[in-house]
């Protein structure tokens, strides 16, 4: 079974995409939540993973493994093919810097000569998450102090009559500035109100006390792939914004979609199984 660790939406954060087997990119603005992803090397086999960030963050690598003589190990490298490793990121299996020009690094994971088929988990966080001026945020809210979030969440899908396909969410909102967060298997009941015609102030809830404000979406593996179910409550048709994960990668891809009419249910279809969808700018069809 494979198993993959992701970090659910918050705020527009994301891990950004598995593009290929071994190519995997990871956007990282500064105080996000850790990025972890897990995979497996051998002496003839490596990962690099591909890390998008801002200017002046300070990014934290930790690298664990199955190895007990740590005979996993990693570099970051500001050419994916040329240069030398940053100073101090040179098969490692932890680094801490300051990386002063945004833009593109690669993390490479590698086992030495002497280790066998090696499990290996990867975390990249943002130690620095303290303002600039030396004030501190701790007094700050937390995002599911505002908001109602889900518990750390593991989402299987099946691949075929023997595969499955595991991947793990940290605790994280159902709804949070706009955004609906809806993974496989669940569905999200989230309630709008309607001020002077526009639908506004998107927010989840457990029970649909004004069902005629409250939208369902619902995630569900088929047979045949993924389908997202939307009802609308409202009198007029609504269309919105819809990013979807593809199991094997870590980006969000955009899907285009049809607008829902008045009252009914659409389904939107994808022959594959899908992670996680996020829903926004929900809003009525202009006539």
């Amino acid at each position: 079974m494979k198993k993959f660790f992701v970090t659910a939406v918050c705020l527009l954060i994301f891990l950004v995409p598995v593009t290929r087997a071994q190519d995997t990119v990871i956007k990282f603005p500064g105080g996000t939540t850790p990025a972890t992803v897990k995979g497996r090397v051998n002496p003839l086999s490596s990962k690099d993973y591909h890390l998008s960030v801002s200017a002046g963050l300070r990014v934290a690598i930790h690298l664990t493994s199955t190895s007990p003589k740590k005979l996993v190990q990693f570099n970051v490298r500001r050419n994916r093919y040329t240069g030398k490793p940053l100073p101090g990121a040179d098969a490692v299996t932890d680094w801490e810097g300051t990386l002063k020009d945004g833009g593109d690094y690669w993390i490479g994971v590698f086992a030495l000569p002497a280790a066998g088929e090696e499990n290996f988990t990867l975390v990249i966080s943002s130690p620095s998450d303290q303002p600039t001026d030396g004030s501190t945020n701790s007094d700050a809210p937390s995002i599911c102090e505002r908001v109602p979030c889900r518990s750390a969440t593991t989402v299987r899908l099946k691949l075929n009559s023997k595969e499955y396909f595991e991947m793990e969410f940290p605790k994280g909102p159902y709804v949070a500035d706009g955004f609906i967060n809806i993974l496989a298997g669940e569905e999200v009941l989230v309630e709008f109100d309607d001020a002077n015609g526009a639908l506004a102030n998107p927010h989840y809830v457990k029970i649909a006390t004004k069902p005629e404000q409250t939208i369902s979406f619902r995630l569900e593996q088929t047979d045949e792939g993924t389908i997202l179910r939307v009802k609308n409550p409202f009198a007029r048709n609504i269309i919105y914004d819809c990013l979807i994960q593809h199991y094997s990668e870590q980006r969000l891809r955009n899907t285009s979609i049809i607008p829902v009419k008045a009252g009914l249910i659409s389904f939107e279809m994808w022959p594959y199984p899908v992670a996680q969808a996020v829903i926004s700018n929900v809003r009525y069809v202009q006539k």
